[in-house]
């Protein structure tokens, strides 16, 4: 009779409900196992046993994690982890591990970004508002094409009442717009900081003025008369209109946009 290998015997060890010896046995077979599918699945299979028959997610978390270190890749061990912090109430171990990848992979940035990207969603659950900005902030730097992150980064900056920050992003959307409507959008917007959370109302004027150069439509006079009010410079408005008097004039077939 062949000697039985380790994995005959691990899968004896499990057939006969010994998880102890089973998860041993794993361990062992890991110390010699140079194949990283292999031990993948070794590692895979402790856990579970660890998770399932012996009941302890802790000492499953601390398996897994050994396996997150060797192999750090998000996508295969995101939701194991998670599953097995929410189970045993060690979330500070799973996050210290992304950390620690963060840090080992900041010299390629699109795998640092998916670490950075996966903590800011970790804290945002855990309601630390600061990790979150300081995440959201690292990957706008590492991904700055990322709309998502930049529209999380928003809600971020809105919470921690960081509104100059908040203005200087949408202008930067302002700047980049090519499509009217998310023009006119990023512009109301930056007009409502301005006016309101920021109290530049000579700021909000000016884009408000910026707006109504481009199109001029008498609509807009209740608005240029109370931003102008708040600035107290009704000068530029006095201009704008004059301009546009005197370039309807200069066409009579052009449409009245001024009253």
């Amino acid at each position: 009779m062949s000697e039985e290998t380790g994995l005959e015997r691990a899968d004896r060890l499990e057939a006969e409900g010994r998880h102890e010896e089973l998860v041993g046995q794993l361990i062992e077979l890991l110390e010699g196992e140079g194949d990283p599918a292999r031990r993948m699945a070794l590692y895979r299979r402790a856990s579970a046993a660890l998770e399932g028959p012996l009941g302890s997610a802790e000492d499953a978390l601390m398996v897994s994690l050994q396996a997150f270190d060797e192999f750090p890749d998000d996508g295969h061990f995101a939701e194991w982890l998670a599953r097995l912090a929410d189970g045993c109430g060690a979330w500070h171990r799973v996050l210290a591990a992304y950390e620690n990848a963060c840090e080992r992979w900041q010299g390629e940035p699109a795998t640092a970004a998916t670490f950075h990207r996966r903590l800011a969603g970790w804290y945002a659950l855990q309601g630390e508002a600061t990790e979150v900005l300081r995440h959201r902030l690292t990957l706008s730097d590492l991904d700055p094409g990322d709309r998502a992150n930049e529209d999380a980064l928003i809600d971020a900056l809105e919470d921690a009442g960081e509104w100059a920050v908040v203005a200087e992003l949408w202008k930067g959307r302002l700047v980049k717009a090519t499509d009217p409507g998310e023009q006119a959008a990023a512009r109301a917007r930056l007009v409502e900081l301005y006016e309101g959370r920021l109290n530049r109302p000579g700021d909000a004027l000016a884009l408000t003025l910026q707006a109504f150069e481009a199109a001029p439509d008498d609509a807009r006079s209740g608005e240029l008369a109370r931003l102008a009010e708040r600035a107290r410079d009704w000068q530029p408005v006095f201009n704008a209109y004059e301009a546009f008097a005197r370039w309807i004039a200069a066409d009579p077939d052009r449409a009245e946009v001024i009253t």
